[in-house]
C-alpha cells in the first residue's frame, strides 16, 4: 500500500518529476497490494509538515501490529540522530534511499544541494546501527569503480555494528542493500514485544516510546499492572556491546547490594540479563515509580547526596569499564575541529560560526588539558551521565538510573555533569564552589583534583556543544549562547583564588 504525502522537497533537481517523485516504478505489484506493506512517499516526506511521520508509524503499528513500514527518502534529514532515530523507535524500520548518483560531485549537481551527498550517507551511518532494512538505489547509472568506492565507504562504518551492504543490479541500476537476500525488517515495536514474550516469558499488553539523547531505543512496557523499561543498545559498537552489558549488570547488581537506591535488570527466563533482537543486545529494567527530577527542579540535595554514596562506593567494585575520559575528549576535540572545517555545517549553524575564533581558542586549551592535566589526577568509575533526568525521587529518596555511559575518569567529572545539570547559571560559581568543597571533602579528593573543576567544565561543555551541532533543533541560537556564556564562567573559575 502506497501512503503519498503532500509533495515537499529539501533537494532541487533540474528535473524533478514533481509529486510521481520516488513512487511506483520499483515498487512492485505484489507489494503494493500487500495490506501489510506501507510504502511512505511524497517529494521528501521528513520535511512536510502536514502529517507528522512518527504519529502515523505509532498509528499504522497500532492498526496492523505485524506491518511493515517502508520510508522513501533522500535520507538528508537523517543525518540528524534525533530524527532518524524517532522515526526508528516509532515503527519505521525499512528505508529506501535515493541518491542522484554514487560520486559526490556530481550527485550534489544533479539534487541541487550542497553537501548533499555527506548527508546522506551521515544518515546511511546513523540508520546501520540498528537492526533494519536499509535500500540505495542511485538514479543515474554509475560505473562498477564507483559503486564500489561507495560500498567499500558504507561497510568501513556498517561492520562496526555487524551489518554489511552488498550490491546488487535491479533494471540496469545498481541497488546496495544490507538485507543479505533477506526480507524486509518487520517494525521494531512489535518485533520487540513478541521477543520479551518469547525470552521473559512475561505478557506485554502495550509498548510506548520514551526519548533519550543518545542512540539506544527505550520503551515504556505495561505487563498487566506492572511497568518495564525496555532498552535495544544501540550506542556501541558491536565489538563492545556483550562486555559493556555485563559491566552494566554487574556494576547495578554491585549498587543494590551496597545500598544505592537504583533500578534493578530483569534476567530473562534463563536467567541472562540480556537477550539478543539481530545482534543487537535488549535489557529489561524494573520500573521506579516517581518524581523525574527534570533540569533543575530541586531535590539537588537528595540527590547529591547520592551521588556521594555511589562514589564511596564504587571504590570498592573491581570491574573496569570500557572508555576513560582522556580518550573521549580527544573524540570531541577531533569532531569539534571538523565542524569548523565544514562549511556546510557552519552554514547551518551560524551561532557557531559567529563563535568561530573563540571555538578554536577553546579547543586548545582543552587539548592543552588532556595532555598535561587529566593524565596527573587519578582515575575512578564514572556515572558519566549524572544529569537531574537520570535521577527519580521515590518516597522522599533519590534514585540514580542509566549506567550505561561509565567510563574511567576523575570523580570531579561527575559533580561537574551534575552542577551544570542542577545549578542555574545565574548562580553557578557560588552554588558549584560549595558542592566541590563538600564533594572533596566527603571523597578525601586532593587540591590538584578539586583544581581541575574548570577544565573539566570545560571539557564537558565542548562534548555538550559537539553533540547539540549534530542534531536538527529549532534554538540553535539559543543553545549555543547558554554554551559560550557557561565557557565564560568556567573562565572565571579558572581565574578565581584557591578557597581554603
Amino acid at each position: 500500500m502506497i501512503i503519498n504525502l503532500p509533495f515537499s522537497c529539501n533537494n532541487a533537481c533540474s528535473n524533478c518529476p514533481g509529486d510521481r517523485c520516488f513512487t511506483e516504478d520499483w515498487i512492485s505489484e505484489e507489494l503494493r497490494k500487500d495490506p501489510k506493506t506501507f510504502f511512505i512517499v511524497g517529494g521528501e516526506p521528513t520535511i512536510q509538515q502536514a502529517v507528522p511521520l512518527c504519529e502515523l508509524a505509532e498509528k499504522l503499528v497500532q492498526d496492523v501490529p505485524d506491518c511493515k513500514i517502508v520510508l522513501c527518502t533522500n535520507g538528508r534529514t537523517l543525518a540528524y540522530k534525533s530524527v532518524a532515530k524517532s522515526l526508528i523507535q516509532a515503527g519505521i524500520s525499512n528505508f529506501v534511499i535515493f541518491l542522484r548518483h554514487t560520486d559526490k560531485k556530481k550527485n550534489d549537481e544533479l539534487s541541487g544541494a550542497d553537501e548533499g551527498f555527506e548527508q546522506t550517507i551521515h544518515a546511511i551511518e546513523h540508520l546501520t546501527r540498528y537492526p533494519i532494512g536499509v535500500k540505495i538505489q542511485p538514479f543515474e547509472e554509475t560505473d562498477k569503480e564507483e559503486t564500489e568506492k561507495l560500498l567499500n565507504k558504507l561497510n568501513k562504518n556498517a561492520e562496526q555494528y555487524g551489518r554489511r551492504f552488498t550490491a546488487s543490479k535491479n533494471d540496469n541500476l545498481t541497488e546496495l542493500t544490507n538485507q543479505d537476500g533477506k526480507e524486509s525488517s518487520k517494525n521494531i515495536p512489535n518485533s520487540i514485544v513478541h521477543a520479551i514474550e518469547d525470552q521473559h516469558k512475561i505478557k506485554i499488553d502495550k509498548l510506548v516510546p520514551v526519548w533519550s539523547g543518545n542512540y539506544n531505543l527505550i520503551y515504556l512496557a505495561t505487563s498487566g499492572k506492572d511497568k518495564l523499561f525496555v532498552k535495544m543498545v544501540c550506542t556501541h559498537k558491536e565489538k563492545n556491546r556483550k562486555q559493556l552489558v555485563e559491566f552494566e549488570e554487574e556494576l547495578i547488581r554491585f549498587l543494590n547490594e551496597n545500598k544505592i537506591r537504583t533500578s534493578k535488570i530483569i534476567n530473562t527466563a534463563n536467567d541472562a540479563p540480556s537477550f539478543l533482537f539481530e545482534k543487537t543486545p535488549v535489557i529489561l529494567y524494573e520500573f521506579i515509580e516517581g518524581k523525574t527530577l527534570g533540569k533543575r527542579m530541586g531535590h539537588i540535595d537528595d540527590a547529591f547526596s547520592t551521588l556521594i554514596k555511589f562514589h564511596k562506593a564504587i571504590k570498592r567494585f573491581g570491574k573496569i569499564p570500557i572508555g576513560d575520559l582522556i580518550e573521549k575528549t580527544k573524540k570531541n576535540v577531533k569532531t569539534a575541529e571538523e565542524i569548523l572545517k565544514t562549511e556546510s555545517t557552519l552554514k547551518a549553524k551560524p551561532a557557531i560560526k559567529e563563535k568561530e575564533e573563540e571555538l578554536h581558542r577553546i579547543i586548545n586549551k582543552i587539548k592543552e588539558t588532556s595532555e598535561k592535566t587529566l593524565p596527573k589526577i587519578p582515575d575512578t568509575i564514572l556515572h558519566g551521565d549524572c544529569r537531574a533526568e537520570n535521577s527519580i525521587i521515590r518516597d522522599g529518596e533519590a534514585h540514580i538510573l542509566d549506567f550505561q555511559n561509565s567510563f574511567k575518569g576523575p570523580a570531579i567529572y561527575d559533580l561537574v555533569i551534575f552542577c551544570v545539570s542542577f545549578i542555574p547559571q545565574e548562580n553557578f560559581i557560588q552554588e558549584s564552589t560549595q558542592l566541590l568543597d563538600r564533594f572533596c571533602k566527603e571523597l578525601d579528593l586532593s587540591e590538584a583534583e578539586k583544581a581541575a573543576f574548570p577544565e573539566l567544565l570545560q571539557i564537558y561543555l565542548l562534548k555538550t556543544l559537539t553533540q547539540r551541532c549534530g542534531e536538527y533543533t529549532g534554538e540553535d541560537k539559543k543553545n549555543t549562547e547558554w554554551v559560550f556564556e557557561m565557557f565564560d564562567i568556567a573562565e572565571k573559575m579558572c581565574s578565581l583564588p584557591d578557597s581554603d
